[in-house]
């Protein structure tokens, strides 16, 4: 059942709640993003300036809390996900993204693997989330055009 469908809800809690639903899954590609550009900016900057590899010293437990951030994030918004269009594939490939994330961040003694798994997992997480986001939108569309067709509404005969 979903919170459009229940009678005791108030019209402000289902708003409340419809609003906040999507925004899990662009937060979740937002620090996926954010863990992207992480990756590939200091490199990139490194190799064009070299003089920049001895200025750019970022704390190693950034990793731990992009990671902290993002795994929390992705698993709420693949749940709903989940709950919403039923595609258990979405959630097996966020979760083994995630799982190549956190064996990248846990490789840092070995920056080329740290980087490359990073680089990979995240990029999986976040093409995840935008199917997750998509189908999830494409959804909602078709039922609020069924509802509007009245397909949605109970006939009393």
């Amino acid at each position: 059942m979903t919170d459009t469908t229940r009678t005791n809800s108030s019209p402000l809690s289902v708003l409340t709640a419809w609003l906040r639903r999507p925004w899990v899954d662009i937060a979740a590609t937002s620090v996926s993003l954010l863990c992207l550009l992480h990756c590939i900016v200091p490199p990139l900057l490194i190799l064009l300036f070299p003089l920049l590899a001895y200025e750019i010293e970022l704390p190693e437990y950034i990793h731990v809390v992009l990671l902290a951030a993002a795994i929390p994030l992705s698993l709420i918004a693949l749940r709903q996900g989940l709950k919403d269009h039923g595609k258990v594939l979405l959630v097996v490939l966020g979760v083994l993204g995630q799982g190549i994330v956190a064996f990248g961040v846990l490789s840092e003694s070995v920056p080329v693997l740290e980087t490359g798994l990073t680089v990979m997992g995240v990029s999986i997480v976040a093409l995840v989330h935008l199917m997750n986001w998509h189908i999830r939108r494409r959804k909602t569309a078709q039922a609020r055009a069924s509802s509007a067709n009245g397909e949605g509404i109970a006939t009393l005969t």
